[in-house]
This record gives C-alpha cells, structure tokens and sequence, in this order.
C-alpha cells in the first residue's frame, strides 16, 4: 500500500510538473509572410490608403507653407501614375518581402533583435533589449547615451475565446488554439503649427497556436502586451481593416 502511495505521488507529481514548466531559450526567430485573397480587394484598398496619403501629406505641406508665409503648395494626385502602381500588384511582390523576425540572447537579461530577409540579408540592424528593465540601445555594452523604453503596440476592445480542446505540437512545443480581435491605435504626433490628425485605428482579427509553456512578454515579431501576458504564439494568422484581400502569417522559423 505504501509503494503504491509513492508511486502515485511521484506520478502527480510528474503530472504537475510536465504542466507548469516553463521552457526557456537562446534564440528564436519568426519568418511573417503575406498572402493576398482577394486581389480585388486589396488593389482598392491599396488605392484608398495612397489617395489618403497623399491627401495628408498635401495637408502637412500646405501647413508647412503656411508657417513659413508662403502660399500653399497642394499638389493634385496623380492619377495615372497612381492606377499604375495599384494595377501591377501582385503575390510576386509580397513573396519579395518576407520578413524573418531573430532575438537572440547575448548577455543575462540583454537580446539582440534585428530584421532579415529569407536569405539572411539584413533589412533593419541589431538594437538590444534589456528585459529586464524593458529598455533599448543601439549599442551594447550600453554606451550611456542612447536608451529608450520599449514600446507595445496601443490596443483597445480586446476579445480572447480559447479552444484549449484543440492542441497541437510545433517544434515539439505543445500549442493550442485561440481566437483573437482588438484595435490597434496609431497616435498621430501633434507639431505645432500643423494640422491635427484624428488617431487612426486598425482593426485586426486574428487566428493563434499559443503556448503557456514559454513565458514572456517579448516576442519578436508580436508587441501586444495584454496577449503575451498570458500567453506566448508560435503561429498567427491576422487580417486587418487596413489592408482588405490580405492575410498575414507568423510562423515560427528556429528555436533553441
């Protein structure tokens, strides 16, 4: 009887702890690609956003003009040029921009981070995360010149459903399923003597295998903290308001 009460403790025990570890690693990285659709649709919205654009920059300009006393410059859109560009996007050009997300541990607390494309050429240089203190630099070991906070993406209207019935394993990680949307907050910066854009707000719908075995708000290629404070993805699939026809992937590329 007493063997039996060993062994069967040894076993939740086991159980408890296969449950709760949490895993730590080296490096990580994620490979991001976007897929079109709906060619249709994100032609138009492609279209839209330039016509935008342009409507506020020729508004930037004229208040630039303005403060320096001089009359405004708006400058028509060019339509022809315009219709051309939307015309010849394809699924070539964003297969011609696939993103590989790194981190990279150096030191303790310290990460490198830095963009490259498929074949590992860079598209942004290193800065270095301390997640710790959640700090960036430019330069490690830290010169003391240049520091900054990092910084999450600004959300709001947060809704989670999990279906933790639905599991599955990626690089041997074990993963389940969760459905997510929110509102993903761009702040314009207010200069004095220019005009005032309201916030612009994007909404994103989004499809994830998540883990709680790995535990941090840090991830490469994802900054909303109110998710990675509960959980850690290793695959997402979104889709925004702002780029209509397009579905974006975050796959995880290397572990260790």
């Amino acid at each position: 009887m007493r063997k039996h009460l060993i062994l069967l403790m040894v076993f939740m025990w086991g159980l408890f702890y296969s449950q709760n570890k949490n895993l730590s690693f080296k490096d990580i990285s994620f490979t991001q690609k976007d897929s079109i659709t709906n060619l249709e649709e994100y032609r138009k919205g492609q279209e839209e956003a330039m016509v935008k654009f342009e409507s506020e920059m020729g508004l930037l300009m004229d208040g630039l003009f303005e403060s320096l006393g001089r009359k405004a410059k708006t400058k028509a859109i060019d339509k022809k040029k315009s219709d051309s560009i939307i015309n010849s996007l394809s699924q070539k050009d964003l297969d011609n921009s696939i993103v590989v997300y790194h981190y990279k541990n150096v030191d303790e607390n310290i990460w490198k981070r830095w963009e490259t494309k498929e074949n590992n050429d860079i598209l942004k240089y290193p800065v270095f995360t301390d997640f710790s203190k959640g700090k960036e630099y430019f330069e490690y070991p830290y010169n003391g010149i240049q520091e900054y906070s990092y910084i999450f993406e600004r959300i709001k209207d947060l809704k989670i459903q999990e279906f933790r019935d639905e599991k599955k394993k990626i690089s041997g990680i074990q993963c389940f399923k969760i459905k997510c949307s929110y509102s993903k907050i761009f702040k314009h910066r207010k200069i004095d003597g220019m005009p005032e854009f309201p916030d612009k707000i994007e909404l994103i719908e989004s499809e994830m295998w998540v883990t709680v075995e790995i535990r941090s708000i840090y991830h490469p290629a994802f900054k909303v903290k109110e998710i990675l404070e509960k959980y850690y993805p290793l695959y997402i699939k979104q889709r925004s308001s702002l780029v209509p026809g397009m579905i974006r992937k975050i796959a995880l590329h290397d572990f260790n």
